[in-house]
């Protein structure tokens, strides 16, 4: 629910389902004229054993390059969210990231999240490509995905088997790494954010034990929401809104 009032593009997957519904989210992005920073992630999921070994069947299927360090990007809905964001205005730019782990690979389950387990140190290598660089054909622009995927193997190649440092080869092989230090401050922010979720925890509880208006409250809250998004969701009825306000008509709830 937080992440539909924050109006996250929720995605089903399959491209029938997600290409209206982008188109969309994008179109309400342009009414606000709101120029929205899309965070995307074209391999479509996290790497473990599993999903690499469908890259690698993916890969030699379609007679490709097998990766050892990053998954093939599904390039359509890429292509499609940054070819309508230059249609409608919406894009100055495109970050390439690469992120990289040189003590301790994040782990994924919430019972890592509790003990702690995190990572010492992330890198980051960006790149920023201004959009009048960028191939302008849906063909060009795929192979352009797929040409900085073959890019990002190689620099994590070079990371992971080297002195776990990103190196900008562009740049005459200058690298500028920057490293964070937890500081007191750091450790402060930790802390109190810490102790204020656990006394939230504990407080809820015994707020809904004891106050039957608290108990009323999240029933009410609970049963609108659930009606929302029997309708499609915060975020549809926010654009539906909006398409009226502007006096345009919407399908979204047909």
């Amino acid at each position: 629910w937080a992440m539909q009032i924050a109006m996250y593009v929720f995605l089903a997957r399959k491209w029938e389902v997600d290409q209206p519904w982008i188109k969309m989210m994008l179109d309400y992005f342009q009414q606000l004229k709101y120029k929205a920073q899309i965070l995307i992630f074209p391999e479509g999921t996290d790497m473990n054993e599993r999903s690499l070994s469908k890259s690698h069947s993916y890969a030699k299927k379609n007679g490709l390059q097998s990766f050892e360090y990053v998954l093939h990007p599904r390039t359509t809905g890429f292509v499609y969210i940054a070819q309508t964001m230059r249609e409608k205005g919406l894009i100055d730019a495109i970050y390439d990231v690469t992120v990289g782990y040189p003590c301790q690979i994040p782990a994924c389950g919430e019972l890592d999240s509790l003990y702690g387990n995190f990572p010492d140190e992330v890198h980051f290598h960006i790149r920023r490509h201004s959009i009048d660089t960028i191939p302008t054909s849906d063909e060009d622009l795929e192979n352009w995905c797929i040409e900085k995927w073959k890019e990002k193997e190689k620099t994590l190649e070079k990371f992971y088997q080297k002195d776990k440092c990103f190196h900008d080869d562009h740049q005459n092989g200058v690298t500028n790494n920057v490293q964070g230090k937890s500081t007191t401050i750091d450790r402060f922010v930790l802390w109190s954010v810490m102790g204020f979720w656990v006394i939230f925890a504990i407080f809820v509880p015994t707020l809904l034990w004891y106050s039957s208006l608290a108990r009323y409250q999240v029933v009410i809250f609970g049963i609108l929401m659930h009606l929302v998004n029997l309708l499609g969701g915060v975020e549809k009825l926010a654009f539906c809104t909006m398409s009226w306000r502007y006096g345009k008509t919407s399908k979204l709830f047909s």
